[in-house]
């Protein structure tokens, strides 16, 4: 992976660091969320850091970061598990008007992230002339993966094309959340390669985690899925592999699928049609305690998406030392969960809506204790390397360099 490393020691003074989001945690939940945050959080024992993003209150707190109202919550309060266009259409309409933004305090160095993309477009070129540097931070990079089908797919898939390309070779650098990111950027983008660095979620190793801690605790549950239940997350696919695995493995343990979204009540009926209710459960959205709880529990973990910039609840589960069980789409750029699992290393890897292939995979890492023994301590290795220290250091070196304060440095091609 390829790292941005500090040659020159800490910068001379405090930089003043500005994140634009339209949502962060902890007041939303999910993987750029909780990155920007947990970023946020870190760089902020050293710079001061201010988030602008979507809050009620025209600026809050929370520990050494301090968070500015861009634009109210309203829009984006829906149950539907999917981005609202409306909260992202106001987000960037109210980030073009307050061109005084940065009047009273003028940052150093400003980090964009990239979805939903409007802001990019919009924001950009006044950000560029009242601010500091801009790096922008990139999830998604896709190209061939189709946004939707159809006309509006193809149409939507060049809008955001031509929206990222636009910000990305007017930044002072661009992060990408993987490899496969990455590689997007350079191959589909244009942007050189020297410009693009690779900074990946991280997971916090603070808490009780390790190779043991997915065969502990009661009961046990030998199939986890954790994510939102949405059409891109595939979570029919586990159900069809759950109802193989029963049938032509005589399975008897317990699975669960967790996670909210407008898919929740289909898969809970695809759950009873399939005579699967006495053994997975489907409990809708859990909160931190009870995912905790899971983590501490499972045996494996399934990850059967079609696209992934990353995968932060894939790298939570190595980070408790679960193999993981990931699909392989068709297209390199969004299988960003192949950063952190590979084929008979941390996890197996099937093809995409293959349930039959996944149902075998499950099997194996489920009957064969020396294969799970083997996964789980890989994956607890593995995720040593994506501690949020780690990580933020890598960012930091980053915007240290956008903001002039270190020489350029070139992608040593390390692993954080």
């Amino acid at each position: 992976m390829s790292v941005v490393r500090s040659d020159g020691g800490a910068a001379a003074r405090p930089l003043r660091i500005a994140f634009i989001v339209d949502k962060s945690a902890p007041f939303y939940v999910g993987g750029y969320e909780n990155r920007v945050f947990d970023l946020a959080q870190s760089l902020s024992r050293s710079h001061e850091v201010r988030i602008l993003t979507s809050i009620d209150a025209a600026t809050t707190r929370v520990g050494d970061v301090a968070f500015h109202r861009i634009a109210p919550t309203t829009f984006q309060r829906e149950k539907s598990g999917r981005r609202s266009v409306a909260h992202s259409l106001i987000f960037s309409i109210a980030l073009f008007r307050r061109p005084a933004l940065f009047a009273s305090w003028r940052p150093d160095v400003v980090m964009v992230e990239a979805i939903p993309y409007l802001p990019l477009f919009i924001g950009a070129r006044w950000m560029n002339r009242r601010s500091g540097p801009v790096v922008v931070d990139v999830c998604e990079a896709w190209s061939e993966y189709p946004f939707r089908r159809g006309t509006v797919g193809r149409v939507a898939t060049r809008i955001v094309h031509a929206v990222l390309r636009y910000a990305t070779h007017r930044a002072a650098r661009v992060v990408a959340i993987s490899e496969a990111t990455r590689n997007s950027l350079i191959r589909n983008y244009g942007i050189p390669g020297n410009r693009v660095v690779v900074v990946p979620l991280s997971v916090d190793l603070s808490a009780e985690t390790g190779p043991a801690a997915g065969a502990v605790g009661p009961p046990r549950v030998d199939v986890l899925f954790l994510s939102r239940l949405v059409p891109e997350k595939r979570p029919q696919d586990l159900v069809a592999a759950l109802k193989l695995l029963r049938d032509d493995h005589h399975w008897t343990g317990r699975a669960v699928l967790a996670g909210g979204g407008p898919m929740l009540e289909g898969i809970r009926r695809s759950v009873v049609d399939a005579g699967l209710s006495r053994q997975v459960e489907v409990p809708g959205f859990v909160d931190a305690l009870r995912k905790d709880e899971l983590l501490r529990s499972a045996r494996t973990f399934v990850v059967p998406s079609e696209r992934e910039g990353f995968s932060l609840a894939a790298l939570e589960a190595l980070s408790h030392g679960i193999p993981v069980v990931a699909a392989r789409p068709p297209w390199d750029e969004v299988f960003g969960v192949g950063d952190i699992v590979h084929d008979g290393v941390e996890g197996l890897i099937y093809s995409l809506g293959e349930a039959d292939q996944l149902a075998g995979a499950i099997q194996r890492i489920l009957s064969e204790p020396e294969l799970h023994a083997r996964l789980s301590a890989n994956a607890w290795k593995t995720a040593r390397r994506y501690t949020r220290d780690e990580v933020s250091r890598s960012l930091e070196a980053v915007l240290l360099e956008a903001a002039g304060t270190l020489p350029a440095a070139v992608p040593s091609g390390e692993r954080t």
